[in-house]
């Protein structure tokens, strides 16, 4: 917590003291971070017993890294028992840059050291304080658009061999014999006249991976690496730029990733990767993310980056605007991973150039500011926090420190006991009385889960809060405050079944007015099903107003940043906890709606959004091209109509553009990878981005969505590779008018224009959504010539596109605009004229929609019939069980129950299951456990047979699941009644299972007098209800309908939305097989009725995509799907 390190005269210093109990230096808080010249004043204390007359302290200055003396003095030693303190003063160096104070107790010399000149005499002790001197005048030099060429590499080339370090050759590593250092069998591939190195997966489940050393001739320049790839890679990559620190481990540069490709075959796409080189021997390792596929890989080539000095503007590189007019466009980095070696290292020397290379950084890539978390440590951070603003207010960027709600707040530790939790509320309590600590070992590695409806919490988080917020608002770049909002967090609440403590409830029910029944049994059981059923409206209600009311208390408190806005709420990480993912996966199943998913964690959109002074974060979760498995969740919160509806009319809510992160786990693990570079870990955490055009889609979509007042982009891991491609259109965003007179928006389909006019100009923003190229006519008429200005151009941009000068009276703008592209202008008058906006796609645009279209209606005629999932053994019951062993399954017998094969009834085969049961506790049997299928959905099928059923027996399917430590359960009653000795078929459908490879069992249960005999149970991982034909049908012709309309964007949305994309991945088309699986398709026989586990009929599936066009379709369908 920020508390004790920061006071109202500033940051404390860091003490570093070799002998702490002799000797020890402090610099005054107000001078650990200070200008040029500045007079510091520190306090040397002297406690050396035992002190030899003529023992002197020596004070020097130097550069934390370098050794010239820049400042000494010399000071007789206090004698022994003299205890007070020496106050010193001295003159900061007139450099930026980061210094220490060094004090040195030498004892006299004597005769011999003067005869020996050069005899090192030892200090009696030593200690050292550091600081930071900041030069306002002294701006930093601008990085440019120029890349030098520095070195190319052929990792195909056997000379390149001999040029890798020694540390990345352990003994018994293998070099392959192209000349690389490769994870994997390798040969060499020609494509589009270029050798490619192809690494093929050295095992099954293993990845391929190349590493190659990156020549670099000046450390500590900004460098790029470029490396080419098959233009039609049908897999993600991993890249990471790796270098050995001072310690002897590895220091990760940057790790990203770049998504599968869809480009030409046989041709090849070039991806660059920036980073900040230290030493002269940093190395790129590029893996693949498919442990079944192959890594292809061309010229490594190395750039550097070119600098200009600060006082050469260019149109890329322009100041920011004055505070209150601009936007913010701000880069995102809510890890403090950025200062992990002001931590582990050189604290001061390695914060401040940091800082220096995330302003230049900043502004080189179009942002005019950054949002940054700070380190955990106290004193660091606080130190850390001081010397940023103080380069930003000097370099004319916005700085808004992010607080990440999660973890432990060090004034509730004397509160924190856990026995008292279940009465007092400070941890959040579950329906069995636990915490979530104590329920969730995973948890408990996060750090507590505080109850944000207790006061104590309340009052913790607004002095934590507001101590960030007052050391950093004296200063001009100061933007407010960003609250990172997590699911495992105490900022948001873990589950509608949690806070059920005593002193909770008491107040729902005075505030609320509902009367909980008391009962017998254990109280907090009771709650939860009170509160999770009739009173679960009222409970969802309640919570939401309570949170929102303490960030609006919270915020009320807080001082303004330059822009107006006290905090930013960012939430993309407000679904992450166990019940939201729940409520997330069932949302895709069209069973509830993504908001279920924020009243889990108690967040009420809108009510967040209205708040004075704050700006909600509309977040996009953003991952490149990927299997949709791993990435349907997240696209479902970036596509969410509901969230948008929710917010509709909030003129307070921006775009957050963050990049999960997407570990990928090198083969063989830490072992082999420690043989490599020696301390590095085994995981590049980097998340997977777009390459190209499709690196501007995040920022088109944002726009096209909103006129947003503020922009966030980035990630816990910053999602390289994206800068080049999206630079121009954060500049442009930056640029466009914060206030204006009047503002409207036409679209033109693909395109959507926005107007903003001032009392003294006009301007127009054009954003292209689409991955097609589109030309725009509009007409203008101006009484007087106007000049223009293209917004956020850069600087290789043709002089004729940058400015101009619009003639007087009519005329016709016509531009055209890339894929995913963005274009702003803006004249020099208020009283243009604008006529009806034109746009026309490129004819590539309807084509291509027509071939998505027939590649799902192909599909669509696929979907009556059903894939086998082969994951049961014995699913038969032909193999006889033994005394101790069961094949496949695990029985589980009642008093009264028994289970046994059954060798003289059997539906097929030889034999079947026998279940008897006579009692409610019953027979069970139970598969052994295996992976869930990457669809997401699995149908339980199985022939049954009755005998002698009692009217209360009932015959119950079931799949149960792991999620997080719990398991959870989808079931419903099969038969309730005998079969008259004929085989029926029963079937459970369960379409919510996690889309990760989770453990998965499927179950049988008897309950009740009688018996059953259960044969030929199969799996099904691809089968559709007729409901969920029908409703498939339905968005197939409103995507057909919008596309012979001309709404392009419309049907693009449709196409890419969940359910098309997961028939075009999972259900293979007619007379295609599909890659993964075997065909074994059935013809379905008709369905049963699907279940929830209430035994009641779930809804059907509600389309996730925007109602727009749909709403309009009439509620039929073809009898086809019928």
């Amino acid at each position: 917590m920020f508390l004790a390190a920061i006071g109202v005269a500033g940051i404390a210093a860091e003490v570093r003291t070799e002998t702490p109990a002799e000797l020890a230096v402090a610099i005054s808080g107000e001078f650990d971070v200070c200008g040029p010249a500045a007079t510091v004043q520190a306090t040397v204390k002297v406690a050396l017993p035992d002190v030899p007359d003529g023992t002197r302290l020596h004070f020097a200055v130097t550069p934390i890294r370098g050794d010239e003396t820049l400042w000494q003095s010399h000071e007789s030693c206090p004698n022994p028992g003299e205890n007070t303190p020496i106050e010193l003063s001295f003159e900061a160096p007139a450099r930026e840059g980061a210094y220490r104070l060094q004090v040195v107790a030498e004892p006299p010399r004597r005769l011999g050291d003067h005869l020996r000149p050069f005899h090192a005499v030892a200090p009696l002790a030593s200690a050292q304080a550091e600081f930071v001197v900041v030069d306002p005048d002294a701006r930093l030099p601008l990085l440019t658009d120029q890349w030098m060429l520095e070195a190319t590499v052929d990792p195909t080339h056997e000379s390149w061999r001999q040029r890798l370090p020694a540390w990345m050759l352990p003994p018994d590593w293998r070099p392959a014999d192209d000349g690389a250092i490769a994870c994997g069998a390798t040969s060499v591939r020609s494509v589009a006249e270029a050798e490619l190195l192809e690494v093929a997966p050295p095992e099954p489940g293993q990845s391929a991976w190349v590493a190659v050393r990156l020549p670099v001739r000046r450390p500590g320049m900004p460098h790029a690496v470029e490396f080419a790839l098959p233009a039609d890679q049908a897999t993600s990559v991993a890249v990471a730029v790796l270098e050995a620190d001072d310690s002897g481990g590895t220091r990760i540069l940057t790790s990203t990733g770049v998504g599968a490709l869809s480009g030409e075959p046989g041709a090849l796409a070039s991806h660059r990767v920036a980073f900040w080189p230290r030493t002269r021997e940093p190395v790129v390792v590029v893996a693949c993310h498919d442990a079944d596929a192959s890594l292809q890989l061309g010229q490594v080539r190395v750039y550097r980056r070119e600098v200009a000095d600060a006082a050469v503007e260019t149109p890329g590189n322009s100041s920011p605007q004055t505070p209150n007019t601009e936007r913010l466009a701000l880069a995102y980095m809510p890890s403090p991973a950025l200062w992990s070696d002001a931590v582990d290292g050189e604290h001061w020397a390695a914060g401040l150039h940091a800082i220096q290379q995330l302003a230049q950084t900043v502004r080189a890539n179009g942002f005019n500011g950054a949002a940054v978390c700070f380190p955990q440590d106290d004193v660091i951070a606080g130190h850390l926090l001081e010397t940023a603003a103080r380069v930003f207010d000097r370099e004319g960027l916005t700085l808004v420190p992010v607080i990440n709600l999660q973890g432990e707040l060090p004034a509730l530790n004397a509160f924190a006991d856990g026995a008292q939790a279940a009465e007092n509320g400070l941890y959040c309590v579950n329906a069995q009385g636990r915490t979530v600590a104590g329920d969730d070992a995973q948890q408990a590695d996060r750090g507590p889960v505080y109850s944000l409806l207790n006061s104590q919490v309340q009052q913790a988080l607004t002095q934590r809060v507001s101590a960030v917020a007052q050391a950093c608002a004296g200063h001009d770049c100061y933007g407010g405050v960003a609250l990172r909002l997590d699911g495992a967090g105490y900022g948001v609440l873990p589950g509608i079944a949690w806070c059920l403590d005593d002193a909770t409830i008491e107040r729902f029910c005075a505030e609320s007015g509902v009367d909980l029944a008391a009962g017998s049994g254990d109280r907090f059981r009771r709650r939860a099903e009170q509160l999770l059923g009739p009173h679960r409206a009222a409970w969802v209600t309640w919570r939401n107003n309570q949170v929102a009311g303490v960030y609006r208390r919270l915020v009320s408190e807080l001082p303004s940043g330059r822009s107006g806005v006290r905090a930013m709420f960012c939430i993309e990480n407000i679904t992450t906890g166990a019940a939201a993912q729940l409520r997330l996966r069932q949302a895709l199943a069209g069973k509830c709606s993504v908001l279920d998913a924020t009243d889990e964690a108690a967040i009420d959109l809108r009510a967040l959004a209205q708040i004075d002074g704050a700006v909600l974060l509309r977040p996009q979760r953003r991952a490149g091209p990927s299997r949709l498995s791993s990435v349907s969740l997240d696209r479902l919160i970036t596509d969410s109509a509901s969230m948008d509806d929710a917010l509709a009319g909030v003129d307070n809510v921006g775009e957050s553009l963050y990049w999960p992160a997407h570990p990928m786990v090198l083969s063989d693990g830490a072992a082999r990878l420690d043989g490599v570079l020696a301390g590095a870990p085994a995981t590049l955490p980097g998340p997977i981005t777009s390459g190209g055009d499709a690196a501007r889609e995040p920022i088109t979509a944002a726009l096209a969505r909103r006129d947003c007042p503020i922009l966030l982009v980035g990630g816990d891991q910053w999602p390289s590779g994206i800068e080049a491609e999206s630079r121009a259109a954060i500049a442009a965003f930056a640029q466009l008018p914060a206030a204006c007179d009047d503002k409207r928006v036409e679209r033109a389909q693909p395109v959507t224009m926005r107007v903003y006019r001032t009392a003294t100009t006009t301007t127009i923003c054009v954003v292209n959504p689409t991955q097609w190229s589109a030309e725009i006519q509009l007409p203008m008429t101006v009484d007087a010539p106007a000049a223009w200005k293209l917004l956020g151009a850069t600087v290789d941009a043709a002089d004729e596109q940058l400015q101009g000068t619009l003639p007087r009276g009519e005329s016709s703008w016509s531009r055209k605009l890339p894929p995913f592209g963005i274009a702003a202008w803006q004249w020099q008058s208020p009283h243009l004229r604008l006529g009806v906006l034109a746009a026309t796609a490129d004819t590539a645009a309807s084509e291509q929609l027509q071939q998505e279209l027939a590649e799902v209606e192909q599909r669509m005629t696929q979907l009556n019939e059903r894939r086998s999932f082969d994951a049961l053994a014995n699913a038969g019951f032909e193999e006889t069980p033994t005394a101790e062993t069961w094949v496949g399954w695990q029985p589980r017998v009642g008093a009264r129950g028994q289970v046994a094969v059954d060798r003289l009834r059997a539906c097929s085969g030889a034999a079947s299951l026998h279940l008897v049961s006579a009692d409610l506790v019953g027979a069970a049997v139970q598969s052994l456990e295996f992976t869930a299928p990457p669809t997401g959905r699995l149908t339980l099928a199985a022939r049954v047979q009755t005998l002698n059923f009692h009217p209360d027996a009932r015959l119950y399917a079931a799949v149960e699941f792991d999620v997080d430590g719990q398991t959870m359960r989808r079931y419903r009653p099969v038969l309730a009644g005998d079969t008259g000795g004929k085989w029926e078929t029963c079937e459970l459908i369960v379409d919510d299972l996690p889309l990760a490879p989770v453990p998965v069992r499927v179950q049988f249960h008897l309950t009740g007098a009688g018996e059953a005999w259960i044969d030929d149970v199969q799996l099904f991982d691809v089968w559709f209800t007729n409901t969920e034909r029908i409703d498939l049908a339905k968005r197939f012709f409103a995507a057909k309908l919008a596309l012979e309309e001309g709404k392009l964007t419309d049907c693009q949305q449709m196409l890419a939305g969940y359910w098309p994309q997961h028939l075009l991945e999972h259900v293979p088309g007619a007379n295609v097989l599909d890659a993964e699986h075997p065909r074994d398709l059935r013809i379905a026989e008709s369905p049963t009725t699907p279940s929830n586990s209430d035994g009641e009929a779930p809804q059907a599936e509600r389309p996730l995509e925007r109602r727009r066009l749909t709403d309009r379709i009439r509620d039929w369908a073809p009898k086809l799907w019928r």
